[in-house]
Parts: C-alpha cells; sequence; structure tokens
C-alpha cells in the first residue's frame, strides 16, 4: 500500500499529535515511565542546544535550528529536530521520532533534514547529544529498533555506545563502614539550585574520589514521572586508592542522601566492555537497560 508522505517545516499547530509520537518512544525506555508534556516538548524544539546549559554553562551558544515535520496519509506521523552552531560545520541530531509502522515517512524526514543541513554548509551530522526524551543519557536507544535502522539505512556508523543501567536509593545496601585503615574526610559540594551534588574524599588534604549526581534536567522538570530521578555523571578514585572500596562508598553515600530528600530513582551509564564499573553497580542493585548508540555521517556530496 502506498501512503502520500509530505516533509513540513515545524509548526506549533503539530505540537498535540507529536506529543503522542514521542511519548509512544519514551514508553519504550522502560523503567523510565514519564510522560512528555506540552511544555516539554516545546522547549525540546524552541531551545535543542540549550536543555543541559544550567550544567555546562553555555549559555549564549548562537545556534540555527532545523525543524521538520513528517505527515503521512494526513497525520503527524515523525518530528526530526537538528542543529548547529552558526560559523561550525558540525551538526547535531538530538531528535528523530517517527511512527514504527511509518518507515516511508521516516526515511523522507531523515533525508530532508540532511539535505537542509547540507544546504546550510554543515560537513558532518552526529547524534552526540544527550537525548532529550531522557534525563541524560546520549545517543539512541535499542529500544527504538526503527530509528536505528533507518539512520543505518541512510548511511550513518556507530561512534560510541553505552549501556544504560538503573536502580532505586530504597534498594541501595545499609551505608558501609568506613574503608578500614583509610582516613578519609568526606565532604559535600551541593548546588541545590543547580540539581547538582558532588561528593569528593580527601586523604590528607589530596583529592582522591569523587561522586557527581544531577537532577533530571529543567526542561523535564514539569513531566510526569520525572522528579524523582538522578543521574550518577561520573564516579573515580585516583589509581592509588583504588581497590579498598571507595568507588562503593562514594556511591553508597551518595544514594542514601538522595533518599532522604525523597529521589528515589537514578540513572547512568558506562561502556558495555566495562565489566568492572558494571559490576560494581550490579552490587548496588543496578540492572541494565537499552543500550544507547552515538550515531554519526559525513554530510560530504
Amino acid at each position: 500500500m502506498n501512503h502520500e508522505t509530505h516533509i513540513v517545516p515545524y509548526a506549533p499547530v503539530h505540537l498535540e499529535a507529536l506529543l503522542r509520537v514521542v511519548n509512544a518512544h519514551v514508553a519504550a525506555l522502560p523503567p523510565q515511565d514519564g510522560v512528555i508534556d506540552r511544555t516539554a516538548l516545546e522547549t525540546i524544539v524552541d531551545r535543542p542546544e540549550a536543555l543541559w546549559a544550567h550544567h555546562t554553562r553555555e549559555h549564549s551558544i548562537d545556534a540555527a535550528k532545523v525543524r521538520m515535520v513528517a505527515i503521512s496519509d494526513d497525520h503527524v506521523a515523525g518530528l526530526a529536530v537538528a542543529w548547529h552552531e552558526i560559523g561550525n560545520e558540525q551538526a547535531h541530531l538530538p531528535l528523530l521520532a517517527f511512527e514504527p509502522r511509518a518507515r516511508g515517512a521516516g526515511q523522507a524526514l531523515l533525508g530532508r533534514i540532511l539535505d537542509e543541513l547540507r544546504d546550510r554548509g554543515c560537513t558532518s551530522v552526529a547524534t552526540d547529544e544527550r537525548n532529550p526524551l531522557g534525563i541524560g543519557w546520549f545517543g539512541i536507544p535499542d529500544s527504538w529498533p526503527h530509528i536505528l535502522e533507518t539512520m543505518r539505512q541512510a548511511g550513518f556508523s556507530v561512534a560510541d555506545g553505552w549501556v544504560i543501567l538503573t536502580g532505586r536509593t530504597d534498594s541501595i545496601p545499609v551505608e558501609p563502614p568506613r574503608p578500614a585503615n583509610e582516613m578519609i574526610t568526606c565532604v559535600f559540594v551541593n548546588n541545590e539550585n543547580m540539581g547538582e551534588w558532588r561528593l569528593e574524599f580527601f586523604h590528607d588534604d589530596k583529592l582522591v574520589g569523587e561522586c557527581e549526581t544531577w537532577a533530571a534536567p529543567p526542561h523535564l522538570a514539569s513531566c510526569p514521572g520525572f522528579h524523582d530521578w538522578i543521574t550518577v555523571e561520573w564516579v573515580g578514585v585516583e589509581e592509588a586508592f583504588r581497590r579498598r572500596g571507595l568507588a562503593f562508598w562514594l556511591l553508597v553515600k551518595q544514594m542514601h542522601y538522595h533518599l532522604r530528600a525523597g529521589r528515589t530513582r537514578v540513572a547512568l551509564w558506562t561502556g558495555p566492555g566495562n565489566h568492572p564499573a558494571r559490576a560494581l553497580y550490579y552490587r548496588l542493585g543496578f540492572a541494565d537497560g537499552p543500550e544507547t548508540f552515538v550515531l554519526t555521517r559525513s554530510l560530504a556530496p
């Protein structure tokens, strides 16, 4: 059966129909069970370059945006949002979402975005940013196989990959005792207004370990199901102090802090082959979620 497809510039009149499309993708991300609302989607489409600017402190990016909608058989079937910094040839494609049954519309939508970026002088494009439908992870998850397959058919290749792990602060083990024979000082450096919490470990006034967590991004603050999530942005211990239980202790102390504050759900991501890190997270009750892929493509003729 042939379907009539049109690719048109995004307009606010498309928002309500697009909410159905994007929330079908959010629903394919267990156990992330939030719902994107109209305010969040407006922000994603209008300011894709600034969704995490409160953390990166990059508030003044001069960005050019390309926003396209696929119309298939007179109904809204997909959305693509891309942007690039003016004067920069590297483009970003943070969002591509379309109905799985509308593969032809998805292919046409992606093709139009690539053509628009070429016309603007961009030489490459990548899904190298945090996905705006998620709480902080990067790329395209394997729970969206229709998106991955369409991008691969369009010439994209995998540049990087992650596995998302999720857990709960209310299932973390009782806080362990201080590691034996360690004179460790713990310091919390928190910025509640920015949604940033960093725990630092010092030994003889030297920083030997740290763990930073972030709140769900502001554009999702009004969305049901997102407010009680945090992300572990990094955890690290100086090499001379590894294998002493400090990474475990850092994570547990962070999780207990957030549990007392009412934040119960945690996400983090690591390389699929980082088995020592994954073993640590499994000890804390984390479970594997989707794998995600950063995809890239040249736009050269």
